[in-house]
This record gives C-alpha cells, structure tokens and sequence, in this order.
C-alpha cells in the first residue's frame, strides 16, 4: 500500500483479502476464475473488477475513479439480501437528512437541466440503460443500478408555470448494501450514464 493510500487503495487491500465466492453471495455478482475479476453489473454497463491488479475496466477501457469506487465499495459491504422494495427519498435513510444535503445534495439539477424539455429523451435514454418505466411524473423509470441497489429517477417536464423538475429515489435498503457516500456517487453514475445515452451517436 502506498505511504499515503487513498480511500480506493484501503478498499483495494480489503477486498484483495476476500474470498471470491462469499463476495458473490453477498453482492448476487459472478467472478471469472480465469481473469480473476468479479463481473459487476453498473447503471446498465458490465464491469469487471480486478482485486490483484487494482482496476475496474469498463467497456471500451477502463472505469472511472467514481464508477471503481462504488464498485469496489459495494462488493465488500453489499449484504446477502434482497431489495427492500419500496422506493423512498434519500434524506429518508438512516442519517440521510444530515448526508444528503449542500454538496451531498442529489444530482437532479443535471437531469432536469438535460430532460426538462423532453421527457420523451429521457424515456430513450432510460431505456437505454436498463431502466423500467413507473407511474410516476412525467416519466419515471426504476434502474437496477447494482444487483442489490435500485435507483429511480421521476421527471416532471418544465411547462408555462413550472420549471423542470427531477427526483431521485432509492430502495428502502440502499444504505444496507452501499454507504450513504457511495449511494451518492452511484447515483452520479447513473446521472452521467442517462445524459451520455441522449447524445447522438
């Protein structure tokens, strides 16, 4: 470990210690025996994590910092349960009306500012990514953002009276899989990837 190890190196060596298989209970993932990586499934995005050689590749070349972070963070705290199945605010989770808040504040700005004007885009893009559409809004989608944690995002489009409006949810049992630092860059990830998915091709 370097002299001075970042947050990411702490988990690196954690999770270097850890046996495959109890890793992929806990976190519902697989591992490739024959290149050593747990297959992570991120925001609609295969991932493959490499403990021994401290990368996270993504398709089309490696992850970046924010995407590892979480994807290392959560195959060492992810439990071997399932979703709470209810979706609910993330000031609602323990100690998330403190977190979640100034610059932990969820990053709808972004969406709203990207489908505000379209939520017939941001359904494309939700689509895209692997979401299923909710009754919620103007158009909602639920994500599984990792095999344990669902994100949703609910947008109300900008009209005459009011601007955009954009909400994001998360299952009622994030914070048992993901710390709530990780559930916020999750849910950055997940931002990142919708609005990458609207732009032209």
């Amino acid at each position: 470990m370097p002299d001075n190890p970042s947050p990411l190196d702490v988990l690196w060596d954690r999770l270097a210690a850890e046996a495959p298989g109890a890793v992929c209970r806990r976190a519902a993932v697989e591992f490739d025996p024959a290149g050593q990586a747990w297959l992570v499934p991120l925001c609609g995005q295969p991932m493959r994590v490499l403990a021994q050689a401290r990368r996270v590749e993504a398709p089309g070349g490696p992850a970046g910092h924010e995407a590892a972070l979480v994807c290392v963070q959560y195959l060492l705290t992810a439990r071997d349960e399932p979703p709470g199945g209810d979706l609910v605010s993330p000031r609602t989770l323990p100690d998330g009306d403190f977190f979640f808040r100034g610059p932990h504040d969820m990053p709808a700005a972004g969406l709203e500012k990207a489908f505000g004007g379209s939520p017939a885009a941001f359904r494309r893009a939700a689509e895209a990514v692997g979401g299923r559409p909710l009754a919620a809004g103007d158009a909602a989608y639920e994500f599984p953002a990792l095999p344990r944690v669902c994100v949703a995002v609910v947008l109300w489009a900008a009209d005459e009276e009011f601007p955009a409006r954009a909400q994001i949810l998360l299952d009622s049992a994030a914070h048992r899989h993901l710390p709530l630092d990780a559930l916020w860059l999750l849910c950055h990830v997940l931002g990142r990837r919708l609005i990458a998915a609207a732009q032209p091709r």
